[in-house]
């Protein structure tokens, strides 16, 4: 075990600012590998060597009895487990060290147990992100008993009921993705949560729909920033011994929905009806589609026609409930529905032309 060149400057740095000294931290090899002098950084401290080599409790220079690469003060080894993986040491007048060198002492050990325990917890979170990444994206059933067993040695059963979730949040606000992790985490201890390099993917537990939308809702009411975006995509039930990438795919579905629709920051794949249809059309398919419906409009026109026939098709074709959504008369809704039918020739009413009429306002959304 030895300290990181670039531990040793962090913690010198703090605790020099702290108390005030002058001090230097040096590796199980005698070398100064941090101080508040940079000249000595690299050099050999002839104490340090003489605490690790002969297992001293302390040394302490004075200006009669310097050794090699030191200055007058007080050295006291670092001890990490009951193992001295370095020495610490401050420079100065004996009288003056010797009030700060135990604090230092056990500051120093106290900081670099803290950064070895973070290294151990980031080498463990590597581990679990690089095996739900192979869990999500696994395509072959043979490797299912595999993961399971792999899941249980680092505390993860994959085994239990859960849905996917795919989202992203356009917040430059600081720590929103760790924020976001310890939301989900926070709701039930079995929740995974881990990031890839366009979206957070999370496994959380399986419940009601209602249940579903009221904690993800929360998560966006508590977690993110009223000015930001966030988009996301929940997956359908819970299916026993089918792959999870099943639900994976599902979850992207109902993401790419959310960020192609402008009103709609939560999209749940159960609620997908048209729209896994059109997703899955090419650019130009679409443009034909909605130059056919709005041949001839102006652009102004188009987006007085989109806002009305959204409102309609919101209302299940109801113009009463359609004309309180916009707060305009229900005369006035059927006037723009007939004056859309003169141009176009397409009638809203008609079950044939709404098809075409909605995948033609869900592709003005995207464009």
């Amino acid at each position: 075990m030895d300290i990181s060149k670039e531990d040793a400057k962090e913690i010198v740095s703090q605790i020099s600012i702290l108390l005030g000294t002058k001090m230097n931290i040096m590796n199980s090899e005698g070398i100064i590998i941090a101080s508040t002098n940079q000249n000595r950084i690299g050099t050999f401290h002839k104490a340090a060597y003489d605490i690790i080599k002969n297992n001293l409790h302390d040394y302490e220079i004075s200006s009669e009895n310097k050794v090699e690469g030191t200055q007058p003060g007080q050295n006291l080894p670092i001890y990490v487990e009951d193992e001295i993986i370095g020495v610490v040491g401050i420079t100065g007048n004996s009288e003056e060290t010797r009030k700060y060198i135990s604090i230092v002492q056990k500051m120093t050990e106290i900081l670099i147990l803290g950064k070895i325990r973070e290294s151990k917890y980031q080498i463990k979170q590597n581990r679990i992100n690089s095996y739900l990444f192979d869990w999500v994206y696994n395509e072959d059933k043979t490797k299912r008993a595999y993961l399971i067993s792999k899941g249980l040695e680092l505390g993860i059963d994959i085994t239990l009921k859960r849905r996917l979730i795919i989202l992203r949040v356009d917040d430059n606000s600081n720590h929103i993705e760790k924020r976001i992790f310890n939301f989900l985490r926070l709701q039930d201890s079995t929740n995974l949560v881990f990031a890839s390099s366009d979206y957070i993917i999370a496994a959380i537990k399986e419940d009601t729909e209602e249940n579903l939308h009221q904690l993800l809702n929360s998560l966006k009411e508590k977690i993110v920033n009223k000015d930001s975006t966030i988009n996301l995509g929940c997956s359908g039930q819970w299916e026993k011994r089918t792959l999870v990438r099943k639900q994976y795919l599902q979850a992207l579905k109902a993401y790419t929905v959310s960020k192609n629709n402008k009103e709609a920051s939560i999209v749940f794949y159960n609620d997908l009806g048209i729209e896994l249809i059109l997703n899955n059309l090419n650019y130009e398919i679409k443009t034909e589609i909605t130059n056919k419906v709005f041949f001839n409009l102006e652009d102004k026109a188009i987006r007085e026609y989109v806002t009305i026939l959204k409102a309609f098709y919101k209302a299940n074709g109801s113009l009463k409930v359609a004309s309180s959504y916009l707060n305009i008369h229900v005369n006035t809704i059927q006037y723009h529905l007939n004056k859309l039918k003169d141009k176009t020739g397409y009638d809203a009413r008609n079950y044939k032309d709404s098809i075409l009429i909605q995948m033609a306002i869900n592709f003005i959304e995207e464009f």
